[in-house]
């Protein structure tokens, strides 16, 4: 099963609140991962803030790195978004692993 999620919906324009990004994170995506594959559909998301990209994505890595890449995809990223995802995702590989969920 892929779950999408239009994160435009979710959060606006611009994707700013790491704190909501990390709530969604748990919340959302974790579970979503345990029944499948996710897509993340940037459409109409301008930018994001480190923060959000950190939260969400850099800690998605560092708790399964061969996951995150067999089972996540992000569709419709404008440049900046993608160099913001590129920044997280090396960010990510760069800690030590941590579990998925709390």
């Amino acid at each position: 099963m892929t779950t999408f999620f239009k994160m435009k919906d979710l959060f606006g324009d611009f994707l700013m609140d790491g704190s909501a990004a990390n709530r969604f994170r748990f919340e959302k995506v974790v579970p979503a991962l345990a029944s499948g594959k996710i897509v993340f559909d940037m459409e109409g998301v301008e930018g994001m803030t480190s923060s959000f990209a950190n939260a969400l994505i850099a800690n998605l890595v560092r708790a399964d790195r061969d996951g995150f890449f067999a089972k996540i995809r992000f569709k419709n990223c404008t440049a900046t978004v993608k160099t913001h995802l590129k920044l997280s995702v090396r960010f990510g590989e760069s800690l030590a692993p941590a579990p998925l969920a709390a």
